[in-house]
C-alpha cells in the first residue's frame, strides 16, 4: 500500500463518488509506483459497496481513459485475476478537488470569515443576529430559592423566612438543632 498514491487519488477529480471510491481502493492495493494491483472484481465491489457490474464499467472506463493500465490479463481460471497499474502521471494531470485561487490568496477559508482574531469564536449567535451574547459577563439574577422555602422545618416549628433556607440550615447544624429530613 502506498499512501502517496492514495493521497493523489483523493486530490483528483474523478467525476463521481463511486469512481473515486474504486480508484481509492485500487490505490490502496498499489505499491509506490502504482503497480501490483490484482484484486478480483468481486472483492472491489464488496469493499466499495457497489455492484460487480458497476466495478466492471468503472474499470473499463479507467482503462479507456488511460488512468489504469492492464499489465497482465486474467480470467484464465479461478484465482487468476487481471493485474493493473495506475498511471501516476495521468493521475497527477487530472484536475484537483481544491485549487488555490490567486485572487483569494489562500485555498483555505473565506477572506471575510466572521471570526474574531483574538477570540477565535464566531461573533454572530445565529443567522441574522447582530452579535452573540457576551460570555465574559457574570450572571447576576438571584437564584430561585422557593424550593428550599417549602421544605419541612427541622424542629417542626415555623421559622423566620427573612433568612434564606441554606443559611438557616447551616446555622441550625452549627447549633446542633438540625434534626434532618424525617421522610
Amino acid at each position: 500500500m502506498s499512501w502517496h498514491v492514495v493521497s493523489d487519488v483523493y486530490k483528483a477529480k474523478l467525476g463521481s463518488p463511486t469512481r473515486k471510491a474504486i480508484a481509492a481502493k485500487l490505490a490502496d492495493w498499489a505499491d509506490d509506483d502504482g503497480g501490483s494491483i490484482f484484486p478480483s472484481v468481486q472483492r472491489i465491489a464488496e469493499e466499495t459497496e457497489t455492484s460487480v457490474r458497476t466495478v466492471q464499467y468503472v474499470l473499463k472506463a479507467f482503462v479507456a481513459e488511460g488512468l489504469l493500465v492492464v499489465v497482465d490479463r486474467g480470467g484464465k481460471g479461478p484465482g487468476n485475476t487481471t493485474e493493473y497499474r495506475l498511471d501516476l502521471e495521468r493521475l497527477s494531470g487530472l484536475p484537483r478537488t481544491r485549487t488555490p485561487d490567486p485572487a483569494k490568496g489562500s485555498a483555505k477559508g473565506a477572506k471575510a470569515a466572521p471570526l474574531a482574531r483574538r477570540l477565535r469564536v464566531q461573533l454572530t449567535a445565529k443567522k441574522g443576529a447582530p452579535v452573540a451574547p457576551d460570555s465574559s459577563r457574570t450572571f447576576t439574577k438571584k437564584a430561585d430559592t422557593s424550593f428550599f422555602e417549602k421544605k419541612r422545618q427541622p424542629s417542626g416549628a415555623p421559622r423566620d423566612t427573612s433568612e434564606p433556607f441554606p443559611e438557616y440550615a447551616a446555622r441550625m447544624i452549627r447549633e446542633g438543632k438540625w434534626q434532618g429530613d424525617s421522610r
